[in-house]
């Protein structure tokens, strides 16, 4: 299918910049990102700077020789579209299962709370590993909305070959070529894992015994498994560390009643193999903090 992309019908199927459409519009952002970089570069500016953009621009290929410019606009694009969507997602199911839930919703602010008072958590925003050390029962939260809507819950199937043991499920030898794939909707609600209540948002399920915990790290499938586990998991992980938590941190939030104007409850929806969430109406207000 490779034409498609580079024949006379590229400019029916391939992406440009230029394009109003939602990947051309990411392109055209994603450029207008890197020429203001280069350009900062040029003129010798911030050139200390730490950031993904910059590690770009700093990388070597195997030869020694920097990224070309192609190769620097494949690696923004995948970052503005592998971890958008489903980050965006992650966010918006912690948020509806903790204002879902009023104990889980009050343990959570006072553990924030307590935080910032005790000057564990920086201001103005926490580092992650503050976060992680000092808001276990936040970090649960994360975690339990992570494992019961996983952002991504399509298949992706895995092919077995023959440079590799035989893949043996349930006493039978899986054919060499044959695609194996799970959801992790389903695999993290397996009740030998999880226990009974799977099903249901209970944080403090990792709270209860390290070593189940340790457990539901290791079976939790939302990152995907093994070699090709999420690369942007511990991005994604820092950024729900910060965002969310300074959210709930500034705004006191509150689930509107179900009403024709307000339409509920809130539903999950899959799109596009992700998962969105439909029918979150809520009212916020500003804390004194």
């Amino acid at each position: 299918m490779q034409w498609l992309t580079t024949g006379p019908l590229k400019r029916f199927f391939a992406a440009k910049p230029d394009m109003k459409n939602s990947i051309g519009q990411l392109m055209g952002w994603r450029d207008k990102i890197i020429n203001a970089r280069i350009t900062e570069i040029d003129k010798g500016r911030r050139r200390d700077r730490i950031h993904l953009l910059q590690s770009f621009f700093e990388a070597k290929t195997p030869d020694g020789k920097p990224l070309s410019r192609a190769d620097i606009e494949a690696e923004v694009l995948v970052l503005l579209l592998a971890g958008a969507d489903t980050t965006g997602t992650a966010f918006s199911s912690t948020l509806t299962n903790i204002i879902s839930s009023p104990d889980a919703y009050s343990r959570m602010m006072m553990e924030i709370d307590t935080g910032f008072a005790n000057g564990n958590l920086s201001q103005p925003i926490p580092k992650a590993a503050e976060v992680s050390s000092h808001c276990p029962f936040y970090v649960s939260c994360v975690k339990e909305s992570l494992r019961l809507s996983p952002p991504s819950p399509a298949l992706f199937p895995r092919e077995v070959t023959a440079d590799q043991l035989p893949l043996i499920i349930d006493g039978k030898i899986i054919p060499i070529g044959s695609e194996v794939t799970c959801s992790p909707f389903l695999t993290n609600r397996d009740q030998e894992i999880y226990g009974e209540d799977a099903d249901i948002f209970r944080p403090e399920r990792w709270l209860e015994n390290v070593e189940k915990a340790k457990m539901f790290d290791k079976y939790n499938f939302t990152w995907g498994y093994g070699s090709r586990i999420c690369l942007g998991k511990d991005l994604a992980m820092m950024e729900l560390m910060k965002f969310p938590l300074m959210f709930f941190r500034n705004f006191n939030v509150e689930l509107c009643a179900t009403s024709k104007e307000t339409p509920g409850p809130p539903r999950l929806v899959i799109l596009g193999g992700l998962f969105h969430w439909g029918d979150i109406w809520f009212n916020l207000k500003r804390r004194k903090i």
